[in-house]
């Protein structure tokens, strides 16, 4: 519902000091002022006339009351319900009410016209007695003049009237005769009065007109108009969370009260439904009448969505060409945090050996150490079915754990442990606490060098936000840069952050959904999906590694979680920091143009430098027949060992081999359901796809001529980088990094504290250790394959290159002992390589920069592309030509395909898909609307729409 700044009212004035008889005496006069007419402050008295009367009134020692009705949401109650309501304080006198003149309860005029409308109740005991105007709003469905706040003294003299007589404290809005200019100078003539309150009212914006031969009657303050649009809805439009259906109205029942934002429970058919009240007119729907719509059942108890966060998600779903309800859904994702508080059973091991012991439940006994958490995920975690727990519960193997799902978290405290931050880092700090405090949108571009110290600068305006009791969100890139940095904001703050990922228990993610909704989860720490959390009272964004195309969603709502982060702010009102190492080009352009602030940190904390870098090239110096690392890294490797020191190996490829085949007649293993080759691990033996995540395990001979051991690997993965460094150093500790070897917290913090304790001589690992991890006695990084990154169609090839072995490189002295790196190319030419050997990342970033201008790339071009997908070719490929065909010819907008995507086949569904190009100035989504809305596809088929890709795949 929405209500205009100025409502139409409704006025009636009684005589003072006695009981009106509705047979015998005149009550009044009657003003209806309407809703534009007021607006324009040319409210010219419509006069309704005596009709609407009040059959009793109860007592002239009455303080003057006043209850609100909205016309707008009455409009189809008709005129039985409006007599119900004006018709006396008691239901029983509504028969009595006349309406034999024009207005808005005559026959002739229908139904209640559009506005507010106001009963307003007065004693006779002249001006003093006028101060106080107390006054509540009312549901409309169950409020009768009866129930009108009334003051204590009239409880004794007619209890049975006074239905909310003891209310009359909760009133919200007081109005002094400061603001109605009831006052007035001694001696000051009747007509000088009135016209001097009439005067005030105006300049405050506030209309009183006089009413009838009596007092003035002195509207109440704008303010009072607030609470309506929340308490007097009686039907509502909601956002439910079924792809098949739109926007649905229902009805409010009589003493419910819903408000825009708020979760609630409504029925469709037979089930029950989970949705979000939206704003009607924000949300186009057909309308439905009054008599055809069904209640609402109840109202979860959670903080209605704010009317901020609701504008993010409407923009997030026009921006990205994607379902409302679908960006919806990522606020409430805690499908269980919506009920309210409670407690569940969680269960632990007892330490108790089972009477009959099986392989499955030694397994269970063994993955269980330590564990606490429901039947289901302890399976999940074990690897084995809930019969096998069920058994190790009824043996006393495991035992049953009363947990209080909605415990409060420590509480971090701002000034812990103060920080010795150098003159550099001090001056950017107190910047971005200065625009914390200021609580205004501010975006900034926190671009410092790796092992500047950004992550301790960025802690103070952190901190400046606790102190003002604000809420933090601190997005990382990886779920297992987590660990690392939960150790880092404990240490600061003395409490470690709520954390919110998918790889947490639901009992986790409900308490930190309800502790984020209440406002009492101070800081949160997490993944992408935590940036739609309904927090409570934002004050600050950090987007750690704010480059990393990680924060690109590639299934669902394709957001990318940077970009949504800066409308978040924008949309609340705070400061967002963008912080990386290597920024990606849109970002440094945006603050090139001056939309983001850009601060820089160009040198090492605590005087450590930057490593020297050199590249060795792989054609005139060949690792040996066999190998992959090359001599002069292998001699690096040795020295470093001798020296006690650590070493990193970077190969952002997982597994043992990237491909296998038969030497006999070269059979390849492919996956059954991608356009991709079987990864070969062979520490878990098992091939797997890297894309759908289907495993089998390798076969003892070839599948299509039945040779035995005629398998061959071809190519490495880091598995086999780490077999290599066995053979070259083997007495030294080797750890895999990796999203395989790494995939618990529990398992990310034994790594962080070996690392750091020096049990691991060599680090083997992905893009995962390209970031986020200090490790003092690190000095030499070798970069297997740095043209790997390089190969394929990615048009931000070049740039995700350097992103990555720039910031691996910078994992090497970042303590007191200098760094090393060597970088393995057949293609030391190239400018990406060079750049980086030469370490000038501006040289590099301004040649990207014109080779993207020159192509209409972003940041100076807008790229999309629409994926057609279905489980059978032919209707995948009619689908495509079917969009293709009617492509749509908009100037400076250029249209590719179709064509077969690069990954042609994924998950079992064939691909096929169209590239679009378009300069800036383009409204690319509404030609993506325009083109796709008219068609019509089979069931089958899916067409999703990628606005920004980074992937290409």
């Amino acid at each position: 519902m929405r209500i205009a700044p100025y409502g139409g009212f409704f006025y009636a004035h009684f005589i003072p000091d006695r009981v009106v008889n509705i047979g015998a005496e005149t009550v009044g006069y009657a003003r209806y002022i309407d809703t534009a007419e007021l607006r324009n402050r040319t409210a010219y008295n419509r006069i309704i006339g005596q009709p609407d009367r009040i059959a009793q009134f109860w007592h002239h020692r009455f303080y003057q009351c006043v209850a609100h009705l909205s016309a707008q949401e009455s409009c189809r109650r008709g005129r039985a319900a409006a007599h119900k309501l004006f018709g006396g304080f008691d239901a029983d006198n509504a028969h009595r009410v006349r309406d034999n003149r024009c207005g808005p309860l005559c026959p002739a005029h229908g139904d209640i016209g559009k506005g507010i409308f106001q009963l307003v109740f007065e004693h006779g005991g002249g001006q003093n007695a006028r101060k106080n105007i107390a006054a509540r709003p009312h549901d409309i469905g169950e409020t009768y003049a009866s129930d009108l706040l009334v003051p204590k003294t009239a409880i004794g003299r007619h209890p049975g009237k006074c239905a909310l007589a003891g209310q009359h404290q909760q009133a919200p809005y007081r109005i002094s005769e400061s603001k109605t200019g009831k006052r007035c100078t001694p001696g000051q003539s009747q007509c000088a009065r009135r016209h001097a309150a009439r005067q005030k009212c105006a300049a405050s914006g506030v209309l009183i007109q006089q009413i009838g031969h009596f007092n003035p009657l002195y509207l109440v303050a704008k303010p009072l108009l607030v609470p309506y649009e929340t308490q007097l809805m009686n039907r509502v439009r909601l956002i439910i969370f079924n792809a098949a259906l739109g926007p649905l109205d229902y009805k409010v029942p009589d003493g419910m009260t819903v408000e825009h934002g708020s979760v609630v429970v409504a029925p469709l058919g037979p089930r029950q439904i989970i949705g979000i009240v939206w704003e009607e007119d924000r949300l186009p729907g057909e309308s439905v009448s009054d008599s055809k719509l069904r209640n609402i059942i109840e109202v979860l108890p959670v903080p209605p969505l704010r009317a901020e966060l609701r504008r993010l998600i409407e923009w997030t779903a026009d921006y990205y060409c994607a379902r409302l309800m679908s960006v919806a859904r990522m606020v409430v994702s805690s499908g269980g945090a919506l009920r309210g508080p409670t407690t569940m059973t969680e269960y632990r091991l007892t330490g108790v050996e089972p009477e009959r012991m099986t392989p499955q439940r030694a397994v269970a006994l063994d993955a269980l150490q330590n564990e606490q958490a429901t039947i289901r995920e302890l399976a999940d975690l074990a690897s084995v079915s809930d019969g096998v727990l069920r058994g190790l519960v009824n043996q006393g193997a495991l035992e049953p754990v009363e947990v209080d799902i909605d415990r409060p978290y420590p509480r971090a405290r701002a000034d812990h442990e103060q920080p010795d931050l150098s003159d550099d880092q001090r001056k950017v700090a107190d910047q971005f606490v200065e625009a914390v405090k200021a609580r205004e949108f501010a975006p900034f571009l926190l671009d410092g060098v790796t092992g500047s110290g950004k992550t301790e600068v960025y802690f103070e305006p952190i901190a400046a936000a606790i102190r003002d009791n604000r809420q933090v969100l601190v997005l990382l890139p990886e779920i297992a840069l987590t660990e690392a940095f939960l150790g880092r904001f404990e240490d600061r703050f003395g409490a470690a952050p709520v954390v919110w990922h998918s790889g947490q228990k639901a009992t986790e993610r409900r308490r930190a959904w309800r502790a984020i909704a209440s406002g009492e989860a101070q800081v949160v720490v997490g993944a992408r999906s935590a940036l739609f959390l309904p927090y409570a009272n934002l004050g600050l964004i950090v987007v750690d590694e704010a480059h990393e195309i990680s924060f690109k969603q590639d299934d669902g709502v394709r957001y990318n979680a940077r970009d949504v982060a800066v409308m978040r702010a924008r949309f609340e009102k705070f400061p967002i920091i963008l912080a990386s190492a290597t920024p990606a080009l849109e970002s440094l352009q945006m603050a090139e143009s001056g939309v983001y602030q850009r601060v820089e940190l160009p040198s090492r904390f605590g005087g450590a430098t930057l490593p020297d870098i050199a590249t060795i090239n792989l054609t005139e110096n060949p690792p040996e027949r066999g190998r992959w690392i090359a001599p002069e890294l292998v001699e690096a490797l040795e020295d470093r060992l001798a020296k006690g020191e650590q070493s990193l190996l970077f190969l952002n490829r997982r597994g043992y081999a990237p491909l296998t085949l038969c030497r006999n007649c070269g059979y390849r293993f492919q996956c059954s359901n991608c356009s991709a080759w079987l990864v070969e691990h062979r520490f878990s033996r098992r091939l797997a796809c890297h894309h759908c995540g289907h495993e089998e395990e390798p076969p003892a001979a070839c599948p299509d001529c039945g040779e035995k051991d005629c398998m061959v690997a071809c190519g490495p993965g880091v598995e086999r980088i780490a077999d290599e460094v066995a053979e070259i150093l083997p007495d030294a500790r080797i750890a895999i990094a990796t999203s395989d070897t790494l995939n618990t917290r529990e398992k990310v913090a034994d790594f962080v504290a070996q690392a750091e304790g020096g049990a691991i001589d060599v680090i083997v690992g992905t893009q995962l250790v390209t970031k986020g991890f200090h490790f003092p006695e690190l000095t030499l990084v070798g970069v297997i394959d740095a043209d790997l990154g390089l190969e394929g169609g990615d048009l931000r090839a070049a740039e995700r290159t350097y992103q990555q072995v720039a910031q691996v490189a910078g994992r090497a002295g970042r303590g007191s002992k200098p760094g090393e790196v060597f970088i393995q190319t057949r293609h030391p030419e190239e400018p990406v390589i060079a750049a980086l050997e030469a370490g000038d990342r501006d040289a590099f970033y301004a040649a990207e920069t014109e080779a993207r201008r020159g192509a209409g790339a972003p940041p100076f071009g807008r790229w999309a592309a629409i994926i057609i997908s279905s489980e059978d070719e032919a209707e995948a490929r009619e689908a495509a030509n079917a969009i293709g065909g009617t492509r749509p010819n908009v100037k400076d907008v250029m249209i590719l395909g179709p064509a077969p995507a690069p990954m042609a086949m994924l998950r079992g569904r064939y691909r096929y898909r169209l590239l679009i190009n378009a300069r800036r100035s383009a409204q690319i989504q509404d030609v993506i609307r325009g083109w796709l809305d008219g068609l019509d596809f089979p069931r089958g088929v899916r067409v999703n729409v990628d606005i920004d890709p980074y992937s290409f795949v």
